[in-house]
């Protein structure tokens, strides 16, 4: 089951509401015979509303193209097999439609290029070795066009400039060092680019202000304690630049209304308990 909230800001403005079809074996019978193992939120029929992506632990994807809490499409993508991970989604190749980025345990890279449910481009990129992990997908060039976030187990970022499922450009953004994990991207000062953000395992926090592969600007924005652990990224008060969302060991949920890397706002969105992750 998905534990969703309508927000404004920090305050969840309908409820904490259940999307309907509480299994992801209901949409599809006999697609998912156990829950998801992970989902990702994303627009894949350009309706402008969020879906779901699913993948089970047998490898088999499903989307569920959503409006609101109401499951109002959607469908199998078939199965690449287990050993391929959806690590993000992102628009690759600048049509609207949100695409699937896969990495597969060798190492191996793929772009599943949708427009809905419908696959109508598959790529492999090659293989960069099993010490580089697909970390997410941003606009760090400005182009509209999603690129790659890389990080190796040395600590150092990559950063693969795409155009659809071809690297046309990039390279190394640097190396905070390998207790610095990459948690996320998006655009904390406003200007149209992709950022990264990073948590240590103390529990800071820190931003990289970007344009491409270089660090522009951004620094540290604190430290919420290591029990806080960053789920994701967002524009969660419309002001144009991404916020950032926790969630503690306990359950409990806050976001940081973010401008660069100073925290203008938020608070806490309550907790539904240890056992809901976001």
């Amino acid at each position: 089951m998905c534990y969703q909230g309508t927000l404004t800001g920090t305050a969840a403005g309908t409820g904490k509401l259940a999307v309907t079809g509480a299994n992801p074996g209901g949409l599809s019978p006999g697609h998912f015979t156990v829950l998801s193992t992970l989902s990702l939120s994303s627009d894949f029929n350009n309706d402008g509303r969020s879906d779901f992506l699913w993948q089970n632990s047998s490898g088999a994807g499903d989307i569920w193209e959503l409006n609101g809490t109401s499951v109002i499409g959607g469908g199998s993508l078939g199965n690449p097999g287990p050993s391929w991970h959806a690590v993000t989604t992102g628009d690759f190749n600048n049509d609207s439609h949100s695409d699937i980025l896969w990495q597969n345990d060798s190492g191996e890279v793929a772009i599943w290029e949708l427009n809905g449910t419908t696959a109508i481009a598959k790529a492999s990129l090659g293989n960069p070795g099993p010490a580089w992990h697909a970390k997410g997908s941003g606009n760090f060039f400005g182009n509209g066009r999603s690129d790659i976030l890389w990080q190796n187990d040395s600590g150092e970022v990559s950063i693969w400039e795409m155009n659809g499922t071809t690297v046309i450009g990039g390279g190394s953004a640097g190396n905070p060092g390998p207790s610095w994990h990459v948690m996320g991207t998006g655009d904390y000062n406003g200007d149209g680019r992709s950022d990264i953000l990073f948590q240590n395992s103390s529990g800071a926090v820190t931003i990289w202000e970007m344009n491409g592969t270089t660090v522009i600007g951004g620094g540290s924005a604190g430290n919420p304690g290591p029990s806080w652990h960053v789920m994701g990224t967002g524009d969660y008060n419309g002001d144009g630049r991404s916020d950032i969302l926790f969630q503690n060991s306990n359950g409990a949920v806050t976001i940081w209304e973010m401008n660069g890397t100073t925290v203008v706002g938020g608070g806490s969105l309550g907790n539904p308990g240890p056992s809901w992750h976001v």
